[in-house]
């Protein structure tokens, strides 16, 4: 990846954010956050992978974010000074999900082989 690239990610990141923050009617205690930005080699398209919390907020929250695509396109065209501004669009950031099965996987695995050094400890005091 370019380092323009990478800074146009950066600053479509950021700015976002921003506008997510500022000008979109979230409801109360839900958290919209950019995992990352995957803008194409031509600059004229980008996927902005958001993360929502609480988990249970997710598929009404990213309705809305579609709906509004619009209007936030709109005010990230007027913040940004680029020759292209890339056309967004929204998907879910499956990265965390993945990273949060693996850490309780991780979590039963220690679980049971603690369960099973205790269960072989036990029969050996009973030799």
């Amino acid at each position: 990846m370019s380092v323009r690239l990478r800074k146009v990610n950066r600053l479509v990141q950021q700015e976002l954010g921003k506008i997510i923050n500022e000008e979109m009617e979230l409801p109360a205690g839900v958290l919209v956050t950019i995992a990352s930005v995957q803008t194409s080699v031509d600059l004229k398209h980008a996927t902005i992978n958001i993360t929502v919390t609480p988990k249970v907020k997710t598929p009404s929250t990213l309705r809305q974010l579609k709906q509004n695509i619009h209007h936030l396109q709109k005010s990230l065209n007027k913040r940004l000074v680029l020759r292209y501004v890339p056309k967004i669009c929204f998907a879910l950031d499956i990265v965390q999900d993945k990273l949060d099965r693996v850490e309780e996987l991780l979590r039963q695995a220690r679980t049971d082989n603690t369960n099973t050094c205790s269960v072989k400890l036990k029969s050996k005091e009973t030799d």
